[in-house]
């Protein structure tokens, strides 16, 4: 039986934005879909809806607000790593009955998921390094006995990071689930196997991530030149600007689209993020300072690693569980 509604959770940091970009739109279009992402175009008021409304689920779950029903079309794809609260696993739980409450149990999830190794790591470029402020890992990574919601710079309750748990709460939530490795992506076989498309299609989404160029992070030598500028700037009573402000969560409760247009009328803004943009750019700055992987030591910051990799290769690289 087709499905009517599946929508992909994430996790952020698995191949989101490629499957958003340049996959799922060919997996709807063979299947007869409907899709809409938060990287799809917006072509009609029916996408400018929905996105607003994607756009307020996710801000209302950050904000730990009530959310509301969303209604998409039948037969149609849905996908924004921003549901699953990949950035935060003390949130996982809460964030998957927030789901149910706004799509309903009857819709089909699709979870993305990846090695703790790798994912880890990733995070913490990601969210203490490409979006500010920066933090050092061990000030990032804490586990239950100090956790707080109170910290004011970004974290991450490492004790909470359980795969087995985050697959626990979509399972005894919604009608059907799709678990997929991260690691197996690129050959499209599994991805055939959740979506049912045809081998045509395969063969187009299996030379999409062959020809894919993995969009480098900053290396080492980069952080310490950011490090460097952001202790300076707090010398002088400044840093860098996190990149969810107050203003920004509150513009996506109201609408979406004025963060945009801000944007567009303040020229002389739009310029300097430009700048800002090619200054800070991994790339440049590798070119300057030489290029060496951000690796994080999880042994100095007492996370068994190996055990949560272990953990995760038990898991089958392809499940599904339907009610």
């Amino acid at each position: 039986m087709k499905d009517k509604l599946i929508i992909h959770i994430g996790l952020g940091k698995a191949a989101s934005s490629t499957m958003q970009s340049k996959i799922f739109n060919l997996i709807a279009e063979n299947l007869g879909y409907y899709y809409i992402s938060n990287k799809s175009e917006v072509k009609n008021k029916i996408d400018l809806d929905l996105k607003n409304q994607m756009t307020k689920h996710c801000t209302k779950m950050i904000l730990g607000l009530n959310v509301d029903k969303i209604d998409f079309p039948n037969f149609s794809l849905v996908s924004n790593e921003g549901f699953s609260s990949y950035r935060q696993p003390h949130f996982y739980e809460e964030f998957a009955q927030k789901n149910l409450e706004a799509f309903g149990e009857d819709v089909h999830i699709v979870l993305i998921i990846r090695k703790p190794s790798n994912f880890l790591n990733s995070i913490y470029v990601q969210c203490c390094v490409h979006e500010k402020p920066i933090v050092p890992p061990e000030f990032f990574f804490i586990n239950e006995k100090n956790y707080s919601e109170r910290y004011p710079e970004n974290t991450y309750n490492i004790s909470k990071a359980d795969t087995f748990k985050l697959i626990e709460y979509y399972k005894s939530r919604f009608r059907k689930v799709s678990i997929l490795k991260y690691e197996v992506l690129k050959n499209g076989n599994y991805l055939q196997k959740i979506f049912k498309f045809d081998d045509i299609t395969k063969n187009k989404i299996s030379k999409i991530f062959e020809s894919i160029k993995i969009n480098r992070s900053l290396g080492k030598n980069g952080l310490r030149f950011l490090t460097l500028i952001n202790n300076t700037l707090q010398i002088f009573g400044f840093s860098f600007k996190p990149k969810y402000s107050n203003k920004i969560l509150l513009l996506r409760l109201t609408d979406y689209n004025k963060i945009e247009t801000l944007k567009q009328k303040k020229f002389f803004i739009k310029i300097i993020t430009k700048i800002n943009k090619i200054l800070l750019n991994p790339i440049f700055i590798d070119k300057i300072f030489g290029y060496k992987k951000i690796k994080i030591n999880f042994d100095s910051l007492n996370i068994d690693i190996k055990k949560l990799d272990e953990e995760y290769d038990r898991i089958p690289d392809y499940q599904v569980f339907e009610k």
